[in-house]
């Protein structure tokens, strides 16, 4: 149940990161946020790396890795932060909910993984309910249709990182966090490059007018999402299918929701409740499905 338990501390780092990075977009441009938060990232990696002496990863897997990092979640954070830039967190947290649905089609078609039922009605609930729960509260009225498609091409490449992922993980003997060094290594170069084309004066100008709270939020970002979040992702995948592992991104609004209530004081109603719950219980049915599956087989 490791990798389970995992995905939900990534989960909740995830929707912690949205409406961090939301409030942090109308300071920083967003292509020197995702520059940043990735770059940032790559760094705590390195540094766990030297602190613990892990174990390295073979030259192809790192290559491999930094190949994947430089499109996931290299140029997928720069076009998710343009895109929330011009559109609600409501739409974007709605279009990434399908997530673990595009995931398991590509997968079945590209690299072979089943499409389970346990899997399939667990993330039908899952999305159905968080989009009830999100759409039924603060309505995207800054939401645009050139912002959510910028968000849709984000999910778009996400899922086929994904599969990506998932296959280097299974060719992976080394260590999950020296795989992840190589891949925000990639991450920063490709979102470096995005940043400084997409600069309209001088990059990184902001820099000298932040004030206390942006900065913070970038270190959050950096070290405590990428940070912690991104070795995570590929621990899991390691150990669970590529939508198994995507669905968990399904919690991102609940809990968004739940933090929301918890710290901005914001109302939480009974069919809140319900909603939240409905989703949690769609994102464990697959790992509820599997653990009743392996107590059947064991021989009495």
């Amino acid at each position: 149940m490791s990798a389970h338990l995992a995905m939900v501390l990534a989960a909740l780092l995830w929707a912690s990161a949205t409406v961090a990075s939301k409030a942090a977009l109308p300071v920083v441009p967003f292509a020197e946020l995702a520059f940043l938060r990735v770059a940032l990232g790559s760094g705590a990696q390195w540094a766990t790396v030297k602190a613990f002496g892990l174990r390295s990863v073979p030259p192809r897997i790192a290559l491999r890795a930094a190949a994947i990092g430089a499109i996931e979640p290299g140029i997928v954070t720069a076009i998710g932060y343009w895109g929330l830039s011009q559109t609600s967190a409501v739409h974007a947290v709605v279009i990434f909910a399908l997530m673990p649905m595009v995931t398991a089609l590509l997968a079945r078609l590209f690299i072979g993984e089943a499409i389970r039922l346990p899997l399939i009605v667990g993330a039908a609930v899952a999305i159905a309910a968080t989009i009830l729960l999100v759409t039924g509260r603060a309505a995207g009225a800054h939401a645009s249709l050139a912002g959510d498609a910028l968000i849709a091409t984000a999910l778009l490449l996400a899922c086929v990182g994904a599969l990506a992922l998932r296959r280097n993980a299974q060719a992976n003997a080394g260590s999950a966090v020296a795989s992840t060094a190589y891949q925000l290594a990639g991450a920063a170069t490709s979102s470096l490059v995005i940043a400084v084309v997409a600069a309209s004066g001088a990059p990184f100008a902001w820099v000298g007018a932040a004030d206390t709270g942006t900065l913070a939020t970038i270190l959050f970002l950096g070290f405590g999402v990428s940070g912690l979040a991104s070795p995570i992702y590929n621990f899991a995948f390691k150990r669970l299918e590529a939508a198994q592992v995507t669905l968990y991104v399904v919690l991102i609004g609940p809990i968004g929701v739940a933090l929301a209530w918890l710290f901005l004081g914001e109302p939480l109603s009974a069919r809140d409740v319900a909603l939240i719950a409905a989703t949690v219980a769609g994102v464990a049915l697959p790992a509820a499905a599997d653990a009743f599956a392996r107590a059947r087989a064991r021989p009495q």
